[in-house]
């Protein structure tokens, strides 16, 4: 019995983590797709932001990074360089030998659980993927967003007590 409560805990937990990834990518293709592609002209990321656009970055990322739905977001262009930042540091690179960065600037979504770190305060979910420009329909640069995995987490941990709890009842 125990070995299979083990197995069925090591299964929700694996569920968990992979239900949260997928949650985090949805969450991030919403982002992309209804906060910040329509906030940008369609020019490549490298060229820098207008004015305008980055008032409308600012003021599509401003409630999530408030409510706390959203950690952390920076836009970037395809060499690494820091375009947007919700913290308003817009200088600097990001993690151009990162894989996932560069998988992102392929085309590709990536998404991982993070530990807390210099990027985000707590443990959250890391996507990065590619900036589709409303304007042009094409990339231009990538999206690195962290979102706070606590209360994914906290499920997890809810299914676990009661798988354990059932199997102790039998």
């Amino acid at each position: 019995m125990s070995v299979l409560a083990a197995v069925l805990m090591r299964g929700y937990q694996n569920d968990g983590a992979s239900h949260a990834l997928d949650q985090g990518r949805a969450q991030a293709t919403v982002i992309e797709q209804m906060a910040i592609a329509p906030a940008l002209s369609g020019a490549d990321l490298s060229e820098g932001l207008s004015r305008a656009e980055r008032e409308r970055l600012r003021s599509a990322t401003d409630l999530a990074i408030f409510h706390g739905s959203v950690v952390r977001l920076r836009l970037l262009s395809f060499a690494g360089t820091v375009s947007f930042s919700d913290d308003g540091r817009g200088r600097g690179a990001g993690p151009v030998d990162d894989p996932a960065f560069d998988a992102a600037a392929n085309g590709v979504v990536d998404a991982h659980i993070v530990e807390a770190g210099p990027q985000s305060p707590a443990t959250a979910i890391r996507v990065l993927q590619p900036v589709v420009a409303e304007a042009s329909g094409r990339a231009v640069g990538v999206l690195g967003v962290y979102l706070p995995y606590e209360a994914i987490a906290a499920k997890v941990q809810s299914d676990t007590r009661a798988t354990i709890t059932r199997l102790a009842w039998g």
